[in-house]
């Protein structure tokens, strides 16, 4: 057995095993007493730090936060508890610590909302993704310093334990690159409406303009465009915005002015000239027009868009030769340009000279099989040349490359209805109507084939159609009253007829229609109504001839005489307007005054020999024998075969028996 033998310690070795960690213990106690104290912050006491420490380590309560450390901008930066961080665009910053009961930090971690979740501590962060974010989430970003709804987040092992407010310093740059930014337009304006209230900075007012353009709000534009021309009279970029508002609007009289003020102010700009030629050209004056597009290809001669649109001017002003001469020299410059070509066929074709015509139409299609507009134009030469085979294939052509075309379907039916082939016209024009339903013109192109074709339930059913969309054209509305009278219908007639007469274009032809049909109803008294309406707007001799003779005939003596009296005054020089009024007397008795009518009208007309005859029958009445016989017989030398003879024979028996009385 091995006895091992451990010689006691001594109280003396143990005090020497004690020393040195009582000194270290000491050390510490001192070294984490004066951190403490150094970074103890206002308002806390050292005791508080203490208590705060030990109740973290000891009782395991949340750390406390005292304060963030940091540079922005190269200054120091420290944001104590109650504190916040102000940023602006242009700062640059870094947290390079944080002051909490955590010693040594271990576990600590700083988050800013918005920006990407990890720890920002000790990272480079700049101002432009914070302000970014702060004024894209306010309602009105406004210029000034402003607190956000973001907060810089202290967080222990993802324990949020602080959090401290965002303010941000919006400039007036701020919200302009804002405005840049946005794609929403509405917003965009919101933002510079408000920047333009805030800085009142004119060159703001431009930018506002353009962008009320860019959304279609050409009044509020040009209110903004005016406000700055006031302080830039000459600024080129906002003339042309305003000529791009009133050419929206379709202002053509405006925007001549604002292209004269561009014009005066870049006199050798051909662009200018060249707008300011198609702003005339909107308002009908072509020799403005046309000045102005001959100064753009002055200095844009090998423009051949612009010579294009010279063209149409001169086309436009009926100048077709020097038109067409200006769409060659466009198309040398553009050979490949089917819309220059068809312009130059189009106008070939509109001076008649169909060869050249046909050789561009040829050409067209040649580069483009699938031009049926060429096809068609085609078609209508051939047709004006006669050639209705060619004419035929060209529009069938046309129309297999479309067909669902109604113009196409239309003109081949108006050139089948010339033809004289209306069964295959009414089906291209049905056609047209399958495609859109309601045509006006075609449903009146059926309307009146079919009434030719004497299919008058068929042409009163599309006459109806017509007249639902209340035309204003007032050949329909007699069309379909012919229509209703060859059918029978003649109240249907009248109505219709009522209506033509008050548009405009109505002329006699209708009231005499109208006044026909009321007689064949059996209402005369509604015909010379309407005749009587006639004279009022245009006193026709016709007119008021029958209207006398039905006024005679029904004994109505004064509207009689009151209608000779109109009719001497319109037509003095027409013997029958003096033969009405001597009638109207005769009848009423006052045979001087039929006597002074029937001279008068002989006055006119010597060769009649029923006035004579009247005259001799009032010399009769009034036993003016002698006078009666000179009538009669004046009657018979013009006219032989006249019941005169008679009157003759029974006149010289008479005026011998006077002569025998007086003996």
């Amino acid at each position: 057995m091995e006895l091992s033998f451990r010689r006691p310690r001594r109280k003396k070795d143990e005090k020497r095993l004690y020393l040195p960690w009582s000194w270290l213990i000491t050390i510490l106690l001192i070294v984490t007493c004066g951190f403490l104290f150094a970074f103890t912050p206002p308002g806390k006491t050292f005791y508080q730090r203490v208590q705060n420490l030990v109740g973290f380590y000891l009782f395991g309560h949340p750390p406390k936060f005292y304060s963030l450390v940091g540079e922005k901008n190269g200054r120091e930066m420290t944001i104590k508890r109650d504190g916040y961080l102000l940023v602006s665009y242009r700062d640059e910053f870094v947290f390079t610590g944080v002051s909490t009961d955590v010693l040594g930090g271990k576990g600590v971690a700083v988050n800013i909302d918005g920006l990407e979740g990890e720890n920002v501590l000790g990272k480079r962060l700049r101002g432009q993704e914070i302000v970014n974010q702060a004024m894209y989430h306010f309602p009105q970003p406004e210029v000034g310093r402003k607190e956000t709804d973001m907060r810089v987040r202290i967080r222990y092992r993802g324990r949020e334990i602080a959090s401290l407010p965002i303010m941000v310093e919006i400039t007036t740059q701020d919200l302009l690159r804002l405005a840049e930014e946005t794609k929403n337009l509405n917003e965009k304006i919101g933002y510079l409406e408000n920047l333009l209230a805030t800085s009142g900075d004119i060159r703001i007012r431009r930018l506002l303009a353009e962008t009320y353009t860019r959304a279609g709000k050409y009044e509020e534009a040009l209110s903004h465009y005016h406000a700055f021309l006031k302080y830039s009279p000459h600024d080129v970029v906002a003339l042309g915005g305003v000529a791009k508002c009133y050419r929206h609007l379709e202002d053509w009289g405006r925007l001549v002015e604002v292209y004269e003020k561009m014009v005066a102010l870049n006199p050798k700009d051909g662009h200018l000239y060249a707008a300011l030629g198609e702003a005339y050209g909107k308002l009908g004056k072509w020799d403005k027009a046309i000045d102005n597009f001959r100064e753009a290809v002055k200095f844009l001669p090998d423009k051949a868009e612009i010579r294009m649109s010279y063209g149409i001017m001169l086309e436009n002003a009926g100048k077709l030769k020097e038109a067409i001469a200006e769409y060659q020299r466009a198309k040398k410059l553009e050979p490949n340009s089917q819309n220059i070509r068809a312009l130059l066929a189009n106008a070939l074709r509109k001076a008649k000279d169909y060869d050249g015509a046909l050789r561009e139409y040829e050409e067209i299609v040649r580069q483009d099989p699938k031009n049926a507009a060429s096809y068609a134009h085609m078609a209508s030469i051939y047709g004006a040349r006669g050639d209705q085979k060619r004419e035929r294939e060209s529009y069938k052509k046309a129309i297999s490359l479309s067909p669902r075309n109604p113009v196409l379907y239309y003109n081949y039916g108006l050139s089948l209805e010339r033809a004289g082939n209306w069964p295959e016209a009414r089906q291209c024009f049905r056609k047209v109507l399958e495609i859109q339903p309601g045509d006006r013109d075609t449903l009146l192109r059926l309307a009146e084939g079919e009434a030719r074709a004497k299919r008058y339930n068929q042409a009163a059913e599309y006459y109806e159609k017509v007249l639902k969309a209340k035309p204003d054209n007032v050949q329909v509305y007699i069309g379909a009253a012919v229509v209703y009278e060859e059918m029978g219908k003649y109240r249907r007639a009248a109505e219709l007829l009522e209506k033509a007469l008050v548009m405009k274009g109505a002329n006699a032809k209708v009231y005499y229609r109208l006044s026909d049909l009321y007689n064949r109803m059996g209402s005369p008294k509604e015909a010379m109504k309407v005749l009587e309406r006639l004279v009022k707007v245009e006193p026709q001799n016709r007119a008021l001839n029958i209207l006398a003779e039905y006024y005679l005939r029904e004994q109505r003596l004064d509207e009689a005489i009151r209608i000779g009296k109109l009719m001497v005054s319109h037509f003095p020089r027409d013997a029958q307007s003096y033969v009405s009024l001597a009638r109207a007397y005769v009848q009423m008795g006052k045979l001087e005054d039929a006597l002074h009518y029937y001279k008068e009208a002989l006055r006119y007309e010597k060769e009649d020999d029923t006035i004579y005859y009247a005259l001799a029958q009032v010399y009769e009445k009034k036993g003016l024998y002698e006078d009666a016989l000179k009538a009669y017989e004046a009657a018979f030398e013009l006219n032989p075969n006249s019941t005169a003879a008679k009157r003759i024979r029974e006149l010289k028996i008479r005026v011998i028996e006077k002569k025998l009385e007086k003996r």
